[in-house]
């Protein structure tokens, strides 16, 4: 066996650094859509899936397609990038459209 132990847990120092990173799924644009004060529809682009943002106490509770809790975030933007993450993808650009503003409910 050759090297130390070092070498060993660590790496060869003398090793060229391979920086080779796997590109990571993205979502494409980002929908939210607030349906109405403190209440929004999130889609992920392209990628079908999404949840809900619920107003909570000063904060946005985010759940996912099914209603479990995935975390909060502070704000519509925040909490779709939150959603973005934990579905495993890097989160794209975010649109926000308040619905109930254009529609009137």
């Amino acid at each position: 066996m050759t090297g130390t132990v070092q070498d060993a847990l660590f790496g060869d120092p003398a090793a060229p650094a391979t920086t080779k990173r796997t590109p990571q799924r993205t979502t494409g644009t980002i929908g939210v859509d607030v349906v109405q004060p403190g209440k929004a529809l999130v889609t992920l682009g392209r990628t079908g899936a999404g949840g809900t943002v619920l107003r909570d106490d000063g904060r946005y509770r985010v759940e996912n397609d099914h209603g479990e809790l995935v975390g909060h975030a502070s704000s519509y933007r925040a909490a779709a990038r939150l959603l973005a993450r934990y579905h495993g993808y890097a989160p794209g650009p975010v649109e926000i459209e308040h619905e109930h503003r254009i529609y009137g409910h």
